[in-house]
């Protein structure tokens, strides 16, 4: 019993049914009192440089602490897998596409629709953030990381109240976790926080210009 649930496959399975009664649950929960998820999705009227911005500095935060963690030989890395096609097909499915949308949909839509009953913004952003991790189950380290990351997605949720954002940038956090499999060199990731960075401060000069340009000019 014990080597049946510790099969990597059987663990995806298990997951991503538990994740989608979970999601289906929420919904109908919340639909309940009035909550519509539809109202709370939406990508008709996508700020796309807000998105990109929080994009490059969530991934620029993530690699500056991986980093620090290669450094000192912390444990970043997860479980390692065979890596064949059919392993790679799974992980895509269940890591890149049903995790993002389920558990932002249980996570920063449920949870934080019911604590932002009880608590302020400011605490609900944090105790949502803290929950995401304690449920992750990482090492201190990696769980820092993770926290750094949930605070990021769910001050985004808060305050565009559009699940839209948080989901993409889980999808293109986890799609990153995946090249952690193939051995590429460190260079790369530290290029790519580099790269991270200057865009994300390129996009805040640009965002400052474009409200200069569009204010109104005081007599």
């Amino acid at each position: 019993m014990t080597n049946f649930l510790n099969n990597y496959y059987i663990e995806n399975f298990i997951y991503s049914v538990i994740m989608l009664l979970l999601t289906f649950g929420v919904i109908k929960s919340l639909s309940k009192n009035n909550i519509k998820i539809k109202n709370k999705f939406s990508y008709k009227k996508i700020d796309i440089i807000f998105l990109l911005k929080y994009l490059f500095l969530s991934f620029a935060i993530r690699i500056l602490f991986e980093q620090i963690g290669i450094k000192f030989n912390f444990n970043i890395h997860g479980n390692d897998f065979d890596i064949n096609i059919f392993t790679i097909l799974v992980y895509i499915l269940v890591i890149c596409i049903i995790a993002p949308i389920t558990e932002e949909i249980v996570i920063r839509f449920g949870l934080f629709e019911w604590l932002k009953k009880y608590f302020n913004n400011f605490i609900t952003i944090i105790l949502v953030s803290l929950i995401f991790v304690f449920l992750h189950g990482y090492n201190f380290y990696v769980s820092l990381i993770l926290l750094c990351l949930s605070l990021i997605w769910t001050f985004i949720y808060s305050k565009k109240s559009n699940l839209f954002y948080p989901i993409v940038l889980h999808f293109f956090h986890n799609l990153y976790a995946l090249t952690g499999c193939f051995n590429i060199n460190n260079i790369f990731y530290i290029i790519f926080g580099i790269i991270s960075l200057c865009l994300y401060i390129i996009l805040i000069l640009i965002q400052k210009e474009g409200s200069l340009i569009t204010s109104p000019k005081k007599d």
